[in-house]
Order: structure tokens, then sequence, then C-alpha cells
């Protein structure tokens, strides 16, 4: 942020940075005076160069009056340099010392916004960092749900579309089916190797991010789409047990009930039951052909 008159930059850090109002005596009077020190935070670069845990000494440390108050306000003069400080480190992490026993300091000049520019850039990868931690700590509980059998969950499910009056519809047969972890795995490793200049020139050519997902992001991403649809459709029209809980009357029935139910009875006309399985297996096969190529760079990740 930098205000109207072009004379301040203000850089903004969080409070942990930031010691106020150090006391040291003066060398010439005695009298004890103060000081304000910074420590810029890991992963600070600034003109192409690594400044983290770098220091440096500001006449003013103010309240943020944006980012709250965990965080401190900066002002430096736009065109005076701010001198960095950072200790020089022996190999073994001690610190290098000089003839007179003093510490050996690396001093680098940078300009007020390019420091500016350099913290805020660190900020920003490392709140990205935390949220793609979150999201992979997220994933990985997804995962685990992908290991439990269908068997372990089908109690909790039934209960659940009973709760909602949906048993012998369906919504309760195809609900279970679209929304799964494989699903979610699926379209959230296609959308992670989603090109991110194709977004950015959408955005430059003033889509809004509703046009850039209906007119860019679904047609490119139309391979994991024929993908999921393929599995989908697969695991739903070969479900048995599902469907035998959810449709209790005989007012809907599926093709492998309806084949189970040809061999249920004392005599089993095996010409009927072999049709029952060709007519059960063709509309698999036919989704198959027809969408193999958008099954196979779905599945691999490939955008197209």
């Amino acid at each position: 942020m930098e205000d109207n008159n072009k004379k301040n930059v203000y850089v903004t850090v969080h409070k942990n940075f930031v010691r106020e109002n150090i006391e040291y005596p003066d060398r010439k009077t005695g009298e004890t005076k103060t000081f304000n020190s910074v420590t810029l935070p890991k992963g600070t670069v600034v003109n192409g160069q690594d400044v983290s845990y770098s220091q440096f000494s500001p006449l003013f440390v103010n309240p943020s009056r944006f980012k709250g108050e965990n965080y401190r306000d900066i002002p430096l003069l736009t065109e005076k340099e701010v001198w960095l400080k950072k200790s020089v480190l022996e190999p073994d992490g001690s610190p290098t010392l000089d003839e007179d026993g003093k510490q050996v300091r690396e001093v680098i000049k940078v300009m007020p916004a390019a420091l500016k520019e350099g913290i805020d850039k660190g900020r920003a990868a490392y709140l990205a960092s935390l949220d793609d931690k979150a999201k992979d700590a997220l994933m990985s509980v997804l995962l685990l749900a992908m290991m439990l059998p269908f068997v372990a969950i089908m109690i909790p499910l039934f209960k659940m579309i009973s709760g909602w009056g949906l048993v012998n519809s369906w919504a309760a047969f195809v609900l279970p089916s679209i929304s799964t972890p494989f699903m979610i795995m699926l379209f959230r490793q296609a959308a992670r190797s989603f090109p991110n200049d194709i977004i950015e020139a959408a955005r430059l050519e003033g889509l809004s991010e509703i046009g850039i997902f209906f007119r860019m992001f679904i047609p490119i991403m139309r391979s994991t789409y024929g993908a999921a649809m393929t599995v989908t459709f697969m695991n739903a029209w070969n479900s048995y047990l599902w469907p035998k809980i959810v449709f209790q009357n005989n007012s809907s029935i599926t093709m492998p009930m309806l084949v189970a139910n040809l061999k249920s009875g004392y005599s089993v006309d095996y010409g009927m039951l072999m049709l029952g399985v060709l007519i059960c297996t063709l509309p698999t096969a036919i989704i198959f052909l027809c969408l193999q190529k958008s099954f196979a760079n779905g599945i691999t990740g490939a955008v197209k």
C-alpha cells in the first residue's frame, strides 16, 4: 500500500517479526534510547536475492490499518534505500567473527518498493502453501474413505436416504453413485493439471469466473467428464445390493436384479437367462466403446 503523495511506502509484516522500543544506552551520553527491529520472514526474495531473516531498523512502527491487530505497518521513505543486515554464518551454523570478535554482517541495500513486493509475494506463497496442506489433508481423508467397503457405510447411508424420504425413488439409487470419493479425486487431479495460462488469458479478455468455468473449463475438461460418466454409469448399472435395499417394492427394478430373478425359480430357462445377461451387458459395452478415448484421457489426466 502506498499513500497518495507517494512519499512513503508502507510495508506490512506480522507482529512476531517486529521488536519495538528495544532499549540501549547511548555511548556518548549514557542516556537510554530505543530502536525498532524487523526480521524478514523466510521466503522473502528481493531483486532475485534471498533476504530471509535479514534485519533492518525502521524509525516508526504503527498498528496495521487494514490487516488487524496482529500486523504492523512500517512507513519507509520511497526514495531512501533500506539497509538489510544479516549475520554471516560458518558451515556449522555459528556466527562468523572478525578480528575484534564482532559478528560479521552482510549488508544488502534495497528500495522500499522492492522490499514491499518481496514481502507480499513471500506472504502469498506461504498462505498458498498452508492452503495446499489443508487440501492435501482433506484429500487424504477422502482416500481413506475409498478404502472402506460399501457394506460398511450401507446402514448409515440408508438411514440418511430414508430420513430424506427418498426410499423407492431413483434419486436414492443415483445420488450415492455420483457422489463418491473417486469422483472427487478424479476431478481434483484433473483441475490441478488445468493450464493457468488459459485462465489468465480468459480474465484478460474480460470473462467472469462463471464464464471461464462454462466457456473454458468444461469444454477443455470434456475428457474428464467423459471418464467420470463412464465409470459412474458402469458402477451404477452393475450395482445389485444397493438397489435391492432402496427399491423395496416391485415398481422399480434394475437389470442385475431382473437377471437374478430369472434364476430364482425351481426351473431355470437358461436361454432367457443368457438373453438377459446379453441385454445387461450391451449398454455398458456401447457406452465404453463410444467414450473409450475420453475415458483413457480422463483417467490419465490429459487436458485437451
